[in-house]
């Protein structure tokens, strides 16, 4: 049960980074990033909005987590990325799938880490 309010912490945290590349090259990485079953895309609060499919962690009978990244131009030829988990559903304090959103987070965050122009 720790384990899963640790994950719930861990997806529940805003990422914060600087990617050495334009918006459109970023935004382009994130969309396959989110690309293919695991994952959809739907509204919310960010530039771009996935939800998980299938059942994770704590997740069944409830909605799958909502994973937004927004994207902020820098004017200097790089990209600031937020990404959090904007929408979940609890059970005890444990978010549902948060498992999923927490390795999504920091796939992402290696993919545009390694990034180099």
């Amino acid at each position: 049960m720790v384990g899963g309010w640790a994950l719930t912490f861990s997806a529940r945290r805003h990422l914060v980074m600087v990617v050495p590349a334009p918006v459109g090259v970023v935004g382009d990485a994130v969309q396959q990033h989110f690309a293919g079953g695991g994952w959809r895309a739907v509204k919310g609060e960010g530039a771009f909005n996935s939800q998980a499919r299938g059942i994770g962690m704590s997740a069944y009978g409830t909605g799958n987590p909502v994973v937004s990244i927004e994207l902020e131009d820098l004017h200097d030829g790089t990209t600031g990325v937020e990404v959090w988990m904007s929408e979940w559903m609890s059970r005890i304090g444990i978010a549902a799938s948060c498992d999923r959103g927490v390795s999504k987070k920091w796939w992402l965050a290696r993919k545009l880490a390694e990034y180099r122009p």
